[in-house]
C-alpha cells in the first residue's frame, strides 16, 4: 500500500479521527474497569510465536500451498519450500469462502507435534478501517447470555467454522497427542478468537491461539468468556498499529481478549498483564497517533506472502 493512499485516507477521515480521539481521552479509563485484571496463565514462547507468524504470512499466499511458504517470512527467494520455523509442515485442507472474502488453511507439523489452523487477513485495509470505525452492527453470541460480537467477524467465522471443525476433528483423531494451534493476522485474528472459542465449546481441548494485530471482537462478557475458556491465548500488538484500537471500546463497548504481548518501536517485547486493556502497552497510544504501517510488520518481519 502506497504512502500516498494511506495519507489520502487519513486526511479524508480527519474529522472522524478527531471525534473518536476526543472520546477516547474523555472515557478510555471507564470501560476497562468492567473487566477483572488478567492473571497470566501462559509463558510466552517466542519461537512458537515466530512459527505462528510464518503461518499467518503464508495464508496470504495463493492457495493451495503445496510445496511453498512465504518467501519473505522464511528468508528464502521464490522457489519456496516449507523451511525454517515451518519446516515439516503438511497442508491438509484449504479454507475458502468468497462471499465474505475469507480464506486460510489447515495442516499439521510433526516437528512441533502441532495441528495448525491459519486464517488470512484482509488486503483492502482502507475499506476495512472505515467499516471497523463506524459499524455498530453486532449479534448476540449464541453460547453466552449477554455476550455480543461484531456482526461482520461473526458471519465471516461462521462461513468457515463447519469446514474447520470437520478437519480439526479428523486430525485430532489421527494425532491425538498433537496440540491445536489457531492463528491469524489482522481480521484473521478476530476470526481466530471466534473459531478457537467455537472449537473449544465443541469439545476440542487445549487450543492455543496466537493473533497478530487483531481488532477487538466483542463486549466485556464475551471477553471474560474467552479469557476463561482460552487461558493460553496470546495477542501480539506492534507499537502504533491502528487495528488493535478498533472497534473503539469507549463508545462501542468492545474489549480485547487474551494476554497481550506488546512489541515497541525498537522491537522489544513486553508481556502486558494489568488489564485486558493494559494502559502501558498498545493502549498507551491515542488513535490519531496510530498508523497502518506498523500493522504490516510484526517481530521485525513483513506479514505477507
Amino acid at each position: 500500500m502506497s504512502k500516498e493512499l494511506i495519507l489520502s485516507w487519513l486526511l479524508s477521515h480527519k474529522v472522524q479521527l478527531i471525534f473518536f480521539t476526543a472520546s477516547w481521552v474523555l472515557f478510555h479509563n471507564v470501560p476497562r474497569l468492567l473487566l477483572k485484571p488478567l492473571v497470566p496463565q501462559v509463558v510466552f514462547d517466542y519461537s512458537m510465536a515466530l512459527a505462528m507468524l510464518f503461518y499467518c504470512g503464508s495464508a496470504y499466499c495463493p492457495q493451495p500451498i503445496e510445496d511453498i511458504s512465504s518467501s519473505k517470512l522464511n528468508g528464502t527467494l521464490p522457489g519456496y519450500v516449507w523451511r525454517g520455523e515451518t519446516k515439516g509442515f503438511v497442508q491438509s485442507t484449504v479454507l475458502q469462502q468468497d462471499f465474505y472474502g475469507m480464506s486460510g488453511y489447515i495442516g499439521f507439523n510433526p516437528n512441533h507435534n502441532a495441528i495448525i489452523v491459519a486464517f488470512r487477513g484482509t488486503n483492502d485495509l482502507p475499506q476495512v478501517l472505515v467499516d471497523l470505525e463506524f459499524s455498530l452492527e453486532y449479534v448476540n453470541y449464541p453460547h453466552c447470555d449477554g455476550c455480543w460480537v461484531h456482526e461482520g467477524f461473526f458471519k465471516a467465522e461462521q462461513s468457515l467454522i463447519g469446514d474447520v471443525q470437520t478437519e480439526v476433528q479428523r486430525l485430532t483423531t489421527l494425532y491425538p497427542d498433537y496440540t491445536v494451534y489457531i492463528t491469524g493476522h489482522s481480521l484473521g485474528g478476530a476470526v481466530t478468537v471466534l473459531a478457537s472459542l467455537d472449537l473449544t465449546l465443541a469439545g476440542i481441548s487445549g487450543i492455543q491461539t496466537y493473533t497478530f494485530g487483531s481488532p477487538r471482537v466483542g463486549n466485556d462478557l464475551f471477553a471474560q468468556l474467552v479469557n476463561k475458556l482460552l487461558p493460553n491465548a496470546i495477542r501480539v500488538t506492534h507499537n502504533k498499529d491502528i487495528f488493535p484500537h478498533l472497534p473503539f471500546n469507549n463508545i462501542m463497548g468492545y474489549f480485547h481478549t487474551g494476554t497481550e504481548i506488546f512489541e515497541d518501536a525498537a522491537g522489544k517485547l513486553k508481556e502486558c498483564t494489568s488489564y485486558a486493556e493494559d494502559p502501558t502497552c498498545a493502549d498507551q497510544f491515542l488513535p490519531f497517533e496510530c498508523n497502518i504501517l506498523d500493522h504490516h510488520v510484526y517481530l521485525g518481519i513483513p506479514v505477507d506472502c
